[in-house]
């Protein structure tokens, strides 16, 4: 008899992996062959697989014969195949095209991820896996110790605070996210919108130090990272943050004149903000918020991003959006219904989409 491999999209346009689709055929008794079939070849030719893509799937990920690693990046690795044969009826074809239907046409994503969830129990070992892999995953934590200039991402940080994928959480936050703001000789935050070379300074926190770098240049500047230290030799200074006002720390000449010189501003100060601000009645109360302009929390789902379809790497756009937890869901805006996120013992109560860029906060 005949046989048939495809794969599925949702009505939004972005790729159903095959194990997902394997998952709902075997709750619905449906038994479905699923892969590349012994024929890689065959698959990077008719899924269009360039080398990278290659790599990315049998190198970096790791695949093998026989798993259900069925998207790298929203590109899928293999495909589902029907075969019809001698005892196959039409209420077969009937059967696997109302599970379809069902399934990604008259059912949510959500919907159809937590019945699968929910019946896990019932598949085989392989599929469990692969059930499991459907939650949505924690793919990074990124802090922007100064605001409007590069992330600097949780994985990265080596020997220092941030080794391991850990970072302190405080009443503002993850602990630095937001927490300077360079500001011109008018005491106003020079943001992106003016300067938009601010995304070339990249933040490095180490050894009890927040060093800042210019582009690829090894050299940089050092401040400390203990507030106390550096209340000691510091000003206090006032400035904005969308119309509220802010107190802050002066961080001194030095980075004011590194700053000065590789953005081409002059007058430019670096400012810290203070563990405490005064009410309009004179009562010194405890930061709420970092420099932030909604809310201590930026999400964004690599999921979502990927069906904007931009040009440039998938990479380089989730960073475009400035987040601090970055996720990968099933599905496309799945995070929009979010009511609340648990990560680890830490639990989040989402507030909604961020008002100023497509992002929950």
């Amino acid at each position: 008899g005949g046989i048939v491999a495809f794969n599925v999209r949702t009505d939004a346009g972005p790729f159903v992996g095959f194990g997902e689709i394997a998952c709902v055929a075997a709750l619905q008794g449906i038994l479905l062959r699923t892969g590349c079939f012994c024929n890689i070849g065959a698959c990077q030719r008719y899924l269009g697989l360039d080398e990278t893509m290659m790599d990315a799937i049998y190198k970096r990920a790791g695949r093998i014969c026989g798993d259900y690693y069925d998207l790298i990046d929203g590109q899928p690795t293999g495909a589902v195949r029907v075969s019809f044969g001698y005892m196959t009826r039409r209420q077969d074809v009937e059967e696997l095209l109302k599970m379809l239907h069902l399934s990604y046409l008259a059912t949510k994503p959500q919907q159809r991820l937590q019945l699968i969830e929910e019946q896990a129990g019932q598949l085989p070992k392989a599929l469990k896996e692969r059930a499991q892999r459907l939650r949505p995953q924690l793919l990074q934590l990124a802090i922007y110790p100064v605001k409007s200039c590069a992330a600097f991402k949780i994985e990265e940080g080596g020997g220092g605070a941030g080794a391991g994928g850990t970072w302190p959480l405080t009443a503002q936050g993850l602990q630095y996210d937001r927490e300077w703001m360079i500001v011109d000789m008018n005491g106003m935050a020079v943001t992106q919108k003016r300067c938009s070379e601010l995304c070339l300074i990249r933040p490095l926190i180490r050894d009890d130090q927040l060093v800042l770098h210019f582009g690829d240049s090894p050299a940089g500047v050092s401040l400390p990272l203990s507030l106390a230290d550096q209340a000691e030799n510091s000003s206090r200074c006032r400035s904005k943050v969308c119309r509220q006002p802010v107190e802050g720390l002066d961080c001194g000449d030095e980075v004011a004149l590194w700053l000065s010189q590789h953005l081409g501003l002059e007058g430019l100060r670096l400012l810290r903000q203070s563990s405490q601000r005064s009410t309009s009645n004179g009562v010194r109360q405890q930061q709420k918020l970092s420099l932030v302009n909604q809310a201590q929390f930026l999400l964004v789902n690599r999921s979502s991003v990927r069906s904007l379809q931009f040009e440039e790497s998938l990479d380089e756009t989730v960073d475009r959006f400035r987040a601090n937890i970055i996720i990968d869901t099933g599905s496309a805006f799945e995070e929009l219904s979010y009511k609340q996120l648990t990560i680890g013992q830490v639990q989040f109560q989402v507030e909604g989409p961020c008002q100023r860029c497509d992002m929950i906060c």
